[in-house]
């Protein structure tokens, strides 16, 4: 390729590829006069000049942070396990049970609404939390006790 449609940026040597853009996402910050920065200023201009000239939309939308190994080890290796051993369902089971009663939502299907159990994959660590506390509050209807999060609980072999 001519030395036009290569180009030099810091270390990277990128090389124009006439891709079509489908989508293209990455970190930054709004700032307060309105204006969007980068977190990585080179690379995102670099990445975006490999695609050829075309018409966007631009989104910008606050970002998610996702939920924790900890809050997971925390509902896995204590709220759960809390339960099962005094409802005798495995944790396994607890886990559906919960889910489709607080995670579930409504779908037509041919002509009718059903509801279908939903999945922790997409929470945030907020909403995540918001779902724990529920299956607390849960358990303490049967009158069981969960332990608090605490980074130094011991947990049961």
């Amino acid at each position: 390729m001519s030395a036009a449609g290569r180009w030099r940026c810091g270390r990277c040597v990128y090389e124009r590829m006439g891709k079509k853009l489908d989508r293209f996402q990455f970190p930054g910050r709004l700032v307060a006069d309105g204006k969007v920065i980068p977190n990585n200023p080179r690379y995102t201009k670099g990445m975006l000049s490999l695609y050829d000239q075309c018409d966007v939309i631009v989104v910008i939308e606050r970002r998610r942070r996702g939920k924790t190994r900890a809050q997971l080890g925390y509902y896995f290796g204590v709220v759960l396990p809390e339960i099962a051993a005094r409802t005798g369902h495995s944790v396994e089971e607890l886990d559906l049970i919960f889910k489709a009663k607080f995670l579930r939502s409504k779908v037509r299907w041919r002509g009718a609404e059903i509801f279908v159990s939903g999945s922790k994959a997409p929470l945030t660590s907020n909403e995540l939390a918001e779902y724990v506390t529920e299956v607390i509050g849960e358990a303490g209807e049967l009158g069981i006790e969960v332990p608090p999060a605490d980074k130094l609980y011991q947990f049961k072999n």
